[in-house]
């Protein structure tokens, strides 16, 4: 009878990133890419890429999270409009939120995903104010504003 080692499958490690400096997102802009992340504390396996992605290396089921933070609260001024948040797996969409007007953060909490090697995890932003009332929305930097990965 043969003896045969059987090595353990790759974990599934927590990620997650908070956002570097502050980002202003002028009136009219759609499905902008949230740029400049930084490793989250608490998880030091991060693997940001130069894409501004979270970048998966196993494969497996987990909770993503998000939340944005603005500098001053969301106004959309007289024109009317809004100001939308969309966490990303790939590229779709797997949970948005509108900020409403006097809100200063949108969080989006426990979105469950099933994930493989080599997906990718990140947060985009529209802004649909425009016309002379356009506002723009300003993102603050620091931990107020992330992406997490965590398995289950």
């Amino acid at each position: 009878m043969a003896f045969v080692v059987v090595a353990p499958g790759a974990v599934l490690t927590p990620m997650g990133m908070d956002k570097s400096g502050d980002l202003a997102v002028g009136k009219d802009t759609a499905n902008l890419k949230v740029s400049g992340w930084a490793a989250r504390s608490g998880y030091p396996d991060t693997v940001i890429s130069a894409a501004d992605e979270i970048l998966i290396g196993s494969s497996g089921a987990g909770i993503a999270r998000c939340k944005v933070t603005l500098a001053v609260a969301w106004s959309p001024g007289g024109g009317g409009g809004g100001f939308h948040v969309s966490l990303m797996q790939n590229s779709t969409e797997i949970r948005g939120a509108d900020f409403a007007s006097g809100a200063t953060f949108v969080a989006l909490t426990d979105t469950p995903i099933t994930v493989q090697p080599g997906d990718r995890l990140w947060l985009a932003v529209t802004n649909t104010t425009t016309s002379i009332w356009g506002v723009t929305a300003t993102l603050k930097g620091g931990s107020g504003t992330y992406v997490t990965f965590d398995a289950v």
